[in-house]
């Protein structure tokens, strides 16, 4: 798949800092919030939501080129951030697309504040705890281990030996915010499925099948919760279905935003 959007490197001054973005595409407003990794830049797969939403994807606060916001140390406080981004911004009728922690960011979001949001689509989210498994440790192991449970076809991840010094100094700070952010208690909020349970929005969660970090059982809780919800299970897919099974991804959600 070749990049077909126009795109745009911006920086919107909000919270006390600068907030790194990528900003492309045409259309209604669509939020994608990243993982606990990096900002993943203008992807494939975000090439392709662009072809029918205004795309904009930040750097979370302290993550890669974006200011380290000292009132910034928890996913709530990164939820109230975005708030305040959509305000800023002036966005309104907004899609939300969270992966990973970006996806729990999304849910937090929609619990305290949905006004601006139309609809949400969480992919391999984290943020509640699974009844009878458990979200991986991945914090306190190294690339190598991580790598073995994140992709079910390992050929697509990046090899380290590749990634300029520079850059995998980057992604050790963003390491390090992810820790602040998902420590105690880890990967979860044990009030989200409370605060989710009131929650009427429009949400699709997708989910790799042989995703290694995130059981599968996540997003049946999400679906369970969410009154309304659809779960799409992707098959020979980790924890990023967006990247191994692109055209899936993009079929199913770009039909469901299509409909919101």
């Amino acid at each position: 798949m070749t990049t077909t959007q126009t795109f745009t490197e911006e920086y919107v001054e909000i919270g006390g800092g600068r907030t790194h973005m990528y900003k492309g595409g045409s259309g209604s407003p669509l939020l994608y919030l990243h993982s606990a990794g990096a900002n993943p830049g203008w992807a494939d797969y975000i090439d392709g939501l662009a072809k029918n939403h205004t795309v904009y994807v930040p750097s979370h606060p302290g993550y890669d080129n974006s200011d380290r916001l000292p009132w910034v140390n928890t996913i709530n406080d990164t939820a109230h951030f975005y708030i305040g981004f959509m305000r800023k911004l002036g966005l309104e009728g907004v899609s939300l697309v969270g992966h990973s922690m970006g996806g729990w960011i999304a849910a937090e979001i929609a619990a305290m504040d949905s006004s601006r949001v139309k609809g949400m689509v969480l992919v391999d989210p984290v943020g509640i705890k699974p009844e009878n498994s458990q979200v991986a440790e991945v914090l306190m192991v190294g690339p190598a281990q991580t790598k073995s449970m994140s992709w079910y076809d390992e050929s697509l991840a990046p090899n380290p030996d590749d990634i300029p010094q520079e850059q995998q100094d980057v992604l050790w700070r963003n390491r390090e915010m992810a820790s602040r952010l998902l420590w105690k208690p880890y990967m979860h909020n044990p009030h989200l499925p409370d605060y989710l349970s009131l929650v009427g929005l429009p949400t699709l969660i997708v989910f790799g099948k042989q995703d290694g970090i995130v059981p599968v059982e996540v997003g049946e809780i999400y679906h369970k919760i969410l009154a309304g919800s659809q779960l799409h299970v992707i098959d020979k897919a980790g924890h990023s279905p967006q990247i191994e099974q692109i055209k899936e991804f993009l079929d199913v959600t770009n039909d469901f935003l299509s409909k919101l």
